[in-house]
């Protein structure tokens, strides 16, 4: 009965339209005003955030070339964000940028190293040690390469992040029920759990019956599933690009509107794109 329930709730989440609605100020500059230092700043800008380095002077030129065509479009500009995004480092970039947000910064030979000497320490291990061991490293295999995966389309943001709340390292850094269902909650929707969500998360977190967001779940892997797919982590997302991204909190109608557009676009990328390409950030 309990698996229906679950099968009902995902359904009617999943064929749910949003209503998008204009944000007021997103409105396209008049054309012929645009000057060239804010085309250059806004290319030199998206290099930096999508690929970590500036732009050569070829690249630069081929992005300016593309967003003199129609730079008031936002369109275009997305077409310019599409042109930068074919460099195989942004996939590096965007890990780089979950690690340091869960991850405490744990670059990749970290994780490595940890996966290596749990595998190492189950090899000699035996019974249950034995395979509590198993059950570590296996999570943690999850998050090697994890950037080719992110390139090959086996793994999306949502995904990753998810990924990157189960396994030692988060958990080791996180240590207890309690601090990690905070730790979840200030992460990724930077607000602290009420009492009944934080005694929910513990709850499933030990293995225990418990109802978080108006959905049941029992388990550590329950949680994230149920947290994941909730309307509060999607507005978390769009708080997070804002913060990192614009400096400072959306107005009410912003996140309105972002959060509708994350949930019917359905992935990340789709939102980080729209938020870059905006005439809020073009303008900065």
């Amino acid at each position: 009965m309990k698996n229906w329930i679950w099968v009902l709730v995902v359904l009617s989440f999943a064929c749910k339209k949003y209503e998008v609605n204009t944000v007021p100020g997103n409105n396209p500059p008049s054309d012929p005003t645009i000057s060239n230092e804010i085309k250059n700043n806004y290319i030199n800008r998206l290099y930096i955030k999508l690929l970590d380095r500036k732009a050569d002077s070829i690249e630069h030129q081929t992005a300016l070339n593309l967003l003199n065509e129609a730079p008031s479009s936002q369109a275009k500009r997305k077409e310019v964000i599409e042109l930068i995004k074919n460099d195989p480092a942004y996939y590096h970039v965007l890990w780089k940028e979950i690690r340091e947000l869960l991850l405490d910064g744990s670059d990749t030979s970290d994780i490595n190293e940890t996966y290596t000497e749990l595998k190492e320490d189950w090899q000699n291990a035996s019974g249950n040690a034995k395979d509590q061991l198993e059950y570590e490293w296996k999570r943690m295999e999850k998050l090697l390469n994890a950037d080719q995966k992110l390139a090959s389309g086996e793994y999306n943001w949502e995904s990753l992040q998810k990924l990157s709340c189960y396994n030692y390292i988060y958990e080791d850094l996180n240590m207890g029920s309690e601090n990690y269902v905070v730790a979840v909650f200030q992460n990724l929707i930077f607000r602290y759990p009420t009492i009944q969500e934080l005694d929910a998360g513990k709850d499933m977190y030990n293995g225990n019956p418990a109802v978080l967001f108006l959905q049941a779940g029992q388990t550590q892997q329950e949680f994230l599933d149920i947290f994941f797919s909730s309307r509060s982590y999607f507005e978390g997302q769009v708080l997070y690009l804002f913060k990192n991204e614009i400096f400072r909190d959306p107005t009410s109608q912003e996140q309105d509107y972002y959060t509708n557009y994350y949930l019917n676009a359905g992935d990340f990328e789709s939102l980080y794109f729209e938020v870059l390409s905006s005439e809020i950030y073009f303008n900065q």
